[in-house]
């Protein structure tokens, strides 16, 4: 059974941080290529998906503390100083990245470190 899909629609890009209409095409659960469009281009494709709003890549996390240790007593974490602040929040943001998550929103880390 071919497991491939077609889906229609804006694109964000990461790695440019720019915006791209066109077709992304998935097969057996791996993006397999991407093909910009105009998007007043000829119609879609009869199995294209059509998106409203825009696909970025991988998951959001919306509210993260990323320089706290997940402690019952987060005070304790952030008297520990900067150097431990960034320690932890890189390995926060490790964890993230392993989860699936390649975009956070911080909610609060000390001295602006996020």
């Amino acid at each position: 059974m071919d497991s491939s899909l077609r889906f229609r629609g804006n694109f964000i890009f990461p790695e440019t941080a720019n915006c791209q209409f066109g077709t992304l095409h998935v097969k057996d659960g791996r993006i397999t290529r991407f093909e910009a469009a105009d998007e007043s281009a000829s119609a879609a494709h009869p199995d294209d998906i059509l998106l409203e709003g825009y696909v970025t890549p991988g998951l959001t996390d919306a509210h993260v503390h990323l320089c706290l240790d997940g402690s019952a007593q987060p005070e304790t974490c952030l008297q520990q100083g900067m150097v431990h602040l960034v320690t932890v929040g890189l390995h926060n943001l490790k964890r993230q990245l392993a989860a699936g998550v390649t975009t956070v929103r911080d909610l609060g880390s000390p001295h602006k470190l996020a």
